[in-house]
């Protein structure tokens, strides 16, 4: 299992990446949904995907069905972002992603991933 992670937040991706290597995975961080679905094309196995919900001007209802679109699409779609953005993260699980708020995916982190990677 892989995983791609979209976000600018790279003091938070660098979490992300040490649950990633606890599981003897790798993290690709990218900035932009573009670049991360260049990268989903170019995955050789299924990822698992980690979307930031505070990357400024992202809609996960207009880019997450484009991911599950791609040549390889993601295994499963995690989605984290402030309790205090309910539009955010209701629309991310309007979008089927698996949702949580950034104080439940960083206390759960390590347990998310492992169980999204089973996928």
């Amino acid at each position: 299992m892989s995983i791609l992670m979209l976000s600018a937040d790279l003091m938070f991706a660098s979490r992300v990446s040490g649950a990633a290597m606890r599981m003897g995975t790798t993290l690709e961080t990218v900035g932009t949904p573009e670049a991360l679905l260049v990268r989903l094309a170019e995955a050789g196995q299924s990822p698992t995907v980690v979307l930031d919900l505070t990357l400024r001007g992202f809609d996960p209802r207009t880019w997450t069905p484009r991911f599950r679109q791609s040549p390889n699409p993601p295994r499963a779609i995690v989605a984290y972002g402030p309790h205090v953005q309910d539009a955010a993260l209701a629309a991310a699980a309007e979008a089927g992603c698996d949702v949580f708020t950034r104080g439940q995916f960083n206390a759960r982190m390590d347990e998310i991933l492992s169980e999204q990677g089973q996928g």
